[in-house]
């Protein structure tokens, strides 16, 4: 049982970071869309400089607009554009590349550290080791954001608060109930797996429908990661609260794992509320501070911190910039990063990204004298 399900889960994760194929070749191919496409003659003229492979999978994603009662444009999707085989990349592949619609045209702005940056939502994909440039080995926990997108705003006028919602993995349509259907439908985003909610500054919000990527956050910063941790199952007070346990040898019969006394004498009688004792342990909400962000893959949307991550492989985390200090190695995107448009001849946003790793070799042996 527990075979088939880690080959489950492996056959998830690589289907999850290979099926961006179509769309890495359309990188790789650095074709241009022209200028003054509208229309569906315009997204076809675009997408002929596209291999066949991101061809289908951009000409599928861009959905198009409906006219509402007033007679003006609306973006939202009908639910016919969620039928499987549909584009996984949304309203925000074609707007990379310049095709049609999405809102990914977003107005950069100067960092503010007093701010409070909107977080993103990752898929915990496993562990591995990377070595840097110097040969030195580090552990790393691999997160993909996984098309992460706003799905809702609110605002200080609506709710009385600024928040943004996100959703991030890719859901089938028959497993989404109505309210959530409608939500998705006017965000203008194919169904979520997960949705959560970070607090930002008014300053930091982000319009529906904006996909948040890996080069969001800065290689080399320091994050919080927030995810729930692995169930145990029933488990005894040694191993669930680190008691010591009882005597293993004289005047100790067969409950040598036991807490012992839980209620004292007759004074108070009772056992007071919160007492340790055994019971289940795990799926509590963890959140593990300043781990370092080693290196990033833009392309597959991969980030690559140092240390452990809590939860299972699949389950989705909360990435933040870390609450004690983020470290940025140079000022971060603000409010969020917008990835260039083909054409621009700029693909160094397509590279791995390392954080500084400095001059000196950390391994070479120096001598005292």
């Amino acid at each position: 049982m527990a075979s088939s399900t880690l080959r489950v889960t492996r056959c998830f994760i690589s289907r999850q970071l290979n099926g961006r194929r179509g769309l890495s070749a359309a990188v790789a191919a650095n074709a241009s869309i022209p200028s003054g496409c509208g229309g569906a003659a315009g997204a076809s003229a675009a997408l002929q400089g596209f291999p066949p492979g991101a061809r289908q999978a951009l000409s599928s994603s861009a959905r198009p607009a409906t006219n509402t009662a007033d007679g003006s444009s609306d973006p939202s999707p009908s639910e016919s554009d969620w039928d499987e085989g549909g584009g996984g990349g949304g309203r925000g592949a074609g707007a990379v590349f310049g095709g049609v619609g999405g809102p990914q045209s977003l107005e950069a702005r100067e960092w503010n550290p007093s701010v409070r940056r909107s977080g993103a939502l990752a898929m915990k994909v496993g562990s591995m080791a990377i070595f840097d440039s110097w040969g030195v080995r580090h552990p790393v926990t691999v997160l993909q954001l996984d098309e992460c997108e706003v799905v809702q705003v609110k605002t200080t006028e609506t709710d009385g608060y600024t928040s943004l919602q996100l959703g991030v993995g890719e859901r089938k349509t028959k497993n989404v109930n109505k309210p959530d259907a409608e939500r998705f439908r006017r965000a203008g985003v194919n169904p979520k797996r997960k949705l959560m909610e970070f607090r930002v500054s008014a300053e930091a919000l982000l319009p529906v429908g904006f996909q948040l990527r890996a080069q969001h956050f800065v290689a080399g910063q320091k994050v919080d990661v927030c995810g729930t941790s692995k169930g145990k199952g029933f488990q005894g007070g040694m191993k669930r609260w680190g008691f010591k346990g009882q005597r293993a040898s004289h005047g100790v019969s067969k409950t040598p794992r036991h807490i012992g006394s839980t209620g004292q004498c007759q004074d108070p009688g009772r056992v007071f509320k919160g007492k340790k004792m055994p019971g289940r342990m795990g799926t509590d909400r963890v959140t593990v501070q300043n781990l370092k962000i080693l290196k990033m893959d833009p392309v597959r949307e991969l980030l690559f911190v140092r240390g452990h991550v809590p939860g299972q492989n699949g389950g989705f985390v909360r990435v933040t910039d870390a609450i004690k200090g983020a470290a940025f190695p140079s000022d971060p995107p603000f409010p969020s990063f917008v990835a260039v448009a083909e054409g621009d001849g700029d693909d160094s946003s397509l590279q791995e990204i390392w954080c500084p790793q400095g001059e000196e070799d950390p391994l070479e042996i120096v001598d005292e004298d």
